[in-house]
């Protein structure tokens, strides 16, 4: 075991989600080993800012980069440390917390900081769609819609969540989407058309209980609109992590896939953009170094998966 301190920088987004990330720095230095880390703090200015943060990290010297704040603040973290021996931690503050919960690290922000003090690093993949980088997850369709409207609400949260779900739910129609792949070649309507690297958007909705983060693949999951008698089936469904295919919801795995659709409003970790017409989704194979909680990996497969190093 190598016991030399390791060099930790935090970037805290001051304006993420839920508040969180309020007295981050006096948290660290309480719950933090200085036995085992020297510790940094910088605070984001604006968008993007964390990308060019992490992207410096490698170079003066720090061995991780924890991020402090949602989604968004993850996917920018994630795309400066691409590709680089640097890893990164998450410390949950936004309102879903998609990956932090795929990797099994707490959404309390104390318990995401003590598990830091016994670490274990994992090789994850990402992906791209339209040549824009995600992490987690990207999607189209209804998902696209709520995470466009959902900035527009005063306040964050699963309850605003459910109160944009519900106003556009019933108005809003199946939409065409042609896409092509190895395996799978379908020209048809869905309701939600997305790509998961992990397997949730956040908020414990387990979209892609197949996914698996370092296999090389993502899932592609389409669902039609489902009735609303079928609403509550499949809410629990989708909250106890059990969607299988059916009628209405369909996932299959792929390492490329183009997409040809209109007017593509979309969301990438959760943050609403639009994109082209057409475009494709692809993946990169264990790009991004990830600490994670201390059971996750117990169920991957060990043929396909990267495992892990502890420090």
């Amino acid at each position: 075991m190598d016991n030399k301190k390791k060099n930790i920088l935090f970037i805290v987004n001051p304006i993420s989600g839920t508040g969180k990330q309020n007295n981050i720095q006096e948290k660290v230095n309480q719950l933090l080993s200085n036995k085992k880390f020297n510790v940094s703090f910088k605070f984001t200015e604006r968008a993007e800012h964390a990308v060019e943060i992490a992207r410096e990290a490698g170079a003066s010297g720090v061995d991780i980069v924890a991020v402090v704040g949602g989604d968004g603040s993850v996917n920018e973290v994630a795309k400066g440390l691409l590709n680089s021996k640097v890893a990164m931690a998450v410390i949950p503050t936004g309102s879903g917390n998609g990956l932090a919960r795929h990797l099994k690290i707490p959404c309390n922000v104390d318990k995401a900081l003590l598990l830091l003090n016994d670490s274990k690093e994992w090789c994850i993949d990402t992906c791209e769609i339209d040549r824009r980088f995600f992490v987690g997850a990207a999607g189209l369709g209804f998902d696209a819609l709520i995470a466009h409207e959902f900035p527009k609400l005063k306040r964050r949260g699963f309850a605003s969540y459910i109160k944009v779900f519900l106003k556009n739910y019933f108005s809003y129609a199946n939409k065409t989407y042609s896409l092509k792949c190895e395996n799978q070649n379908t020209d048809s309507e869905y309701f939600v058309c997305s790509f998961l690297n992990s397997s949730q958007y956040g908020n414990g909705t387990v979209i892609s209980p197949k996914s698996v983060i370092d296999d090389g693949e993502f899932e592609v999951v389409c669902i039609k609109k489902i009735p609303l008698l079928l609403l509550p089936v499949y809410a629990y469904k989708l909250f106890a992590g059990t969607l299988k295919n059916d009628k209405y919801f369909h996932s299959y795995s792929a390492k490329s896939v183009s997409v040809k659709t209109q007017n593509a409003i979309a969301h990438i970790d959760g943050e609403p953009i639009a994109l082209a017409n057409e475009f494709e989704v692809k993946i990169n194979r264990k790009s991004l170094w990830v600490m994670v909680g201390s059971n996750f990996g117990n169920s991957i497969d060990p043929e396909t998966s990267s495992g892990s190093i502890e420090s």
